[in-house]
Formats: structure tokens, sequence, C-alpha cells
């Protein structure tokens, strides 16, 4: 088998991104452009168009990093983890993004032309400085003291901040997404399931007590927990996305009015006069 040659891609790699990309901003439109032509004047395009700029700069990102051997992110990825900290520091003093009710999360930063959210960047900076870690540690990943613990600590610091954001939902799948890195990388069963426990329990602390973590009583996390048991209970609020889907599929089925529509008139299409 003949080694790949330098600078060239794994093109199927390369062309499932192309497919997830593409289909992301299918679903962007598809849920934006009804509000963007209501809030912009008829412009339907506004949230696409944006989307799509952010796209075309990513892949001009994609295109110059995949002309380097990716051993180099060894040498800044401590700096890259040790700056989104610095970010995740930095949106709960200036960072925006409440809602009209004052309790929705500060994860964003205004920077003019456009905005960015550090907790994502957080999650690319967690999962490469694990990666790290878990190549240098080696079987002392089995062990607790010298090999779990400072991993521990990554996640924790990191997924941390961000709860005081408060963005439960993207600290779930950082932690998520870290255990399952170290679990694949050398993590013990045993280690992970007594982690995973205690994690449960503070989760269930968090949902159903909210008055020992949050002392101001908003509790979003149940009410989301209330919409998936009875979304009718509060359907202009928090119920309101669940109930609209129940009624697309029950309109359009798993294939949807639209597909529908255009089989129907492929069908007509084809028919002889």
């Amino acid at each position: 088998m003949n080694p790949p040659k330098k600078n060239t891609p794994d093109y199927l790699l390369l062309f499932l991104t192309m497919i997830l990309t593409a289909f992301g901003l299918l679903m962007v439109y598809s849920a934006s452009s009804t509000i963007s032509v209501y809030d912009n004047k008829g412009d339907s395009l506004k949230f696409i168009i944006s989307q799509g700029i952010a796209v075309g700069l990513g892949l001009v990102l994609m295109l110059i990093l995949m002309n380097f051997h990716y051993s180099w992110l060894r040498k800044i990825v401590f700096l890259f983890w040790i700056g989104n900290l610095a970010m995740l520091v930095l949106v709960l003093f200036i960072g925006n993004g409440k809602n009209v009710k004052g309790v929705g999360a500060n994860s964003w930063i205004d920077l003019g032309p456009m905005n960015i959210q550090p907790s994502e960047f957080a999650k690319l900076a967690v999962i490469l400085y694990l990666a790290v870690v878990i190549t240098n540690k080696g079987e002392k990943l089995k062990k607790i003291k010298n090999g779990l613990l400072p991993c521990l600590i990554i996640i924790g610091i990191t997924a941390g901040l961000i709860l005081l954001q408060p963005d439960f939902g993207s600290a779930a799948i950082l932690i998520l997404g870290s255990f399952a890195i170290l679990w694949t990388g050398g993590m013990r069963t045993k280690h992970l399931l007594a982690i995973g426990a205690c994690g449960a329990g503070l989760i269930f602390l968090k949902i159903f007590v909210p008055s020992i973590i949050n002392s101001s009583g908003v509790n979003y996390q149940l009410d989301r927990f209330h919409t998936w048991l009875d979304p009718w209970f509060d359907p202009d609020g928090s119920g309101y996305q669940m109930i609209n889907s129940l009624y697309a599929f029950g309109h359009g089925g798993l294939t949807g009015t639209g597909i529908g529509n255009s089989i129907q008139k492929l069908h007509f299409l084809t028919q002889p006069y």
C-alpha cells in the first residue's frame, strides 16, 4: 500500500465534512428564514448569509491548516487552553446573550461585526490538551493521582467557568466528550463509572434541588425536564419548540411536506399531457 503524498487530504473525511456543512446551512435557512423575514423587512437570507460567511472563513482556515502536520499542535495546545480560560473569565464580565427575562447565559463576546462564543473554542482546546496529556502519560492514566487527576483538573476548571455563565448544555457536552476521550485513551472503566455516578448525583441536585446551588431560584434545567414530560405546561415558553416539532411531524411525517410536495411535482412533470 503506497503511503499518501504530502499535503494529500483524506478525501472521504473532506467529503463528509462538506456534506455536514451543507446540511447545517440548509437547516439554518429552514429554521431562520421566517423569523428573518419579520425581523429584517422581508429579507429571509440575513442569517444564512452571515452563516455562509463564517463557513467561508472556516474553509479558508481549513485549507491553510491542511498544509501543516498535526504534531505542531503539541507545541501550542497549552497556550491555546490558557487563552480560552482567559476568554471564559472575560465573558463573565462583558458577555451578552441574556434573554428578555434576564435568565439566559452570558455566552457571547461582542466584537462589533461578529460575536464569538468562548465555550465552543473551549471544547476544542480541552480535547486537544487531553490528547497531548494522554499521549504523554500512557499507562499512568490508569492511576488516579499521577495520571487521571491532572486531566480531571483540566476538565473541572474549564467546565466550571462555563457553568458560571451559566451554560449547562455546553458544560455537559464538554464533560461527556472529555470522558469519552479519557476512556478511549486508557482510563479504567471502574474510575469512569465512579466519576459518572458522582456526576449524576450533582446533576440531580442541580435540577431538582435548585436552592442548594442556585439561590436565585432560576432553574431552567427543571423547566426543560418538565417540557420533556409535558410540553403543554408552558406552550408559549419552554414548550413552544417541542410543541411545534410535534405539529411538524403530525403534518408532514418523517419526510415532511417539502419532500412530499417535491415528489408530487416531479411525478406531475413526468406524466404525458
